[in-house]
């Protein structure tokens, strides 16, 4: 840590832009039962699935950096670093829905898309001197589809109610260094920070309409 901090203080430092990377699908679902009457339908990864998904999204990542090479103007080389993973939390309903709500007199529910949806933001902190100490990530929530998703019952026929969506998510943030290639006694910058984001956990219910 003291000599990653060292390393930025002597960098020059250059804007910053945050990055993430778009969560990929999750299948395997359960439930519970809410207290209400209605069900959480629950989708959970395994450590090994979350580990899969970082090491890919981490391959992606330094491969945009390395291809973001042009053929004229300086050349640059990349160093990457990666801090303790994080864990955050975003809730809110999913898109593709009217205000009012919807009501299932014949009984049903709704069927959810991770496609789309609300961005809800987070900051995370990262590992490096003001006024770089943290960082402010997104992501959707989904939304409602029409054809096919996960399915998410309702409670009862009578009341209506909104699909709501609660995710659990582990954060691994970076920073990206810099320097001229072959350029003699070139000191190393920071050119990027962000965060790669896995969601680990997603319970989705219907919400009543109030």
């Amino acid at each position: 840590m003291k000599t990653l901090i060292k390393r930025v203080l002597a960098s020059t430092l250059v804007l910053i832009s945050c990055s993430y990377l778009v969560p990929v699908n999750a299948v395997a679902s359960s439930e519970t039962t809410r207290t209400d009457g209605g069900v959480h339908v629950i989708v959970e990864k395994t450590r090994a699935e979350i580990d899969q998904e970082f090491a890919t999204k981490f391959e992606q990542l330094q491969a945009a950096f390395e291809n973001s090479r042009t053929v004229r103007g300086p050349q640059y080389v990349y160093s990457y670093d990666y801090f303790d993973h994080e864990t955050s939390f975003v809730e809110g309903y999913a898109g593709n829905q009217e205000f009012s709500g919807y009501r299932f007199p014949g009984g049903g529910g709704f069927l959810y898309s991770e496609s789309g949806g609300p961005s809800v933001s987070f900051n995370v902190d990262m590992q490096l001197p003001s006024p770089f100490d943290f960082i402010s990530l997104s992501t959707n929530l989904g939304s409602r589809s029409t054809s096919s998703g996960i399915y998410v019952p309702v409670p009862n026929t009578v009341d209506y109610f909104l699909l709501y969506v609660e995710k659990e998510l582990e954060v691994a943030p970076y920073a990206v260094y810099r320097k001229r290639s072959g350029a003699a006694n070139t000191e190393w910058e920071l050119y990027s920070v962000g965060g790669v984001v896995v969601d680990t956990y997603a319970s989705y219910y219907a919400k009543k309409v109030k």
